[in-house]
């Protein structure tokens, strides 16, 4: 574990909380690892000697060169966790925005989704069914019939295979499958958003559920994000989740109403 991870841990006490007050701190402390990691001028004094085997250099050096920044050109960088709302209230999918300030007077955005967890999957989005098609703006017929039935049972127990085939079908069809994806992934259906609310990187954080310590980091754009749910290892389609890969239940308190993506 290292120094960065350390502190935050002891910032927000998280060794000596029980095991049902951990989930929303946990999350806390590693977006402030994150902001931390990039709020400190070592990395970019250092950047030719940062090792891809620790954590936060990985961290630091990865987003840099996914970006093509020139560290050379870079005055000063910023990064916090205080992320303005969602137009309708909600929070947004970024959890950090980091700001590259640039010589010629450049300021390039960097909203970055942060996510841990001890699970295999996580609960990634929760909503009713219109409000799914009118924010990814699928508009198809049997999507809707399907997705409502989906909805309506919480599961597709009374799905006939036909059923099932069609829906993993249609949401194949005219990047639907894309747009339900990144929607849930960022609260956009559409790629190249200027929104500092619509992440375009996600960081990934898989912990030992005992010790808390990080298993397995990844870092990803939001189109390898995409790819890493939605195929397998030989790059076919997912076969769970109509193709999409991700789990569709239900939260408890809205069975009937909405959908819960996991993932």
């Amino acid at each position: 574990m290292c120094d960065k991870i350390k502190e935050a841990y002891a910032e927000y006490n998280i060794e000596n909380l029980s095991y049902g007050e951990i989930g929303d701190k946990l999350g806390d402390a590693y977006e402030n690892f994150v902001v931390n990691v990039f709020n400190d001028v070592n990395y970019l004094m250092n950047f030719s000697q940062l090792n891809y085997d620790k954590l936060d250099e990985r961290i630091f050096k990865s987003i840099f060169k996914k970006e093509g920044i020139d560290v050379n050109q870079v005055i000063k960088i910023e990064a916090t966790s205080k992320i303005p709302k969602r137009n309708s209230g909600g929070n947004s999918k970024t959890d950090v925005l980091v700001k590259v300030h640039i010589k010629n007077g450049q300021v390039i955005n960097i909203p970055i989704s942060v996510k841990q967890t001890t699970v295999a999957k996580v609960a990634m989005a929760e909503y009713d069914v219109d409000t799914i098609l009118t924010e990814t703006g699928i508009n198809n017929s049997e999507i809707e019939r399907l997705m409502k039935k989906h909805q309506q049972d919480a599961s597709a127990i009374n799905f006939s295979k036909e059923e099932k085939q069609i829906l993993k079908n249609e949401l194949a069809k005219n990047n639907n499958k894309e747009r339900l994806l990144r929607w849930i992934l960022t609260m956009s259906p559409l790629p190249n958003n200027d929104d500092i609310r619509i992440p375009i990187y996600i960081i990934k954080f898989q912990l030992d559920k005992k010790s808390l310590d990080v298993k397995e980091l990844g870092i990803f754009n939001i189109d390898e994000y995409i790819r890493h749910i939605s195929t397998d290892k030989k790059g076919n389609p997912a076969k769970g989740g109509f193709g999409t890969g991700l789990s569709w239940t239900y939260a408890t308190g809205s069975k009937g109403k909405k959908i819960q993506f996991k993932g």
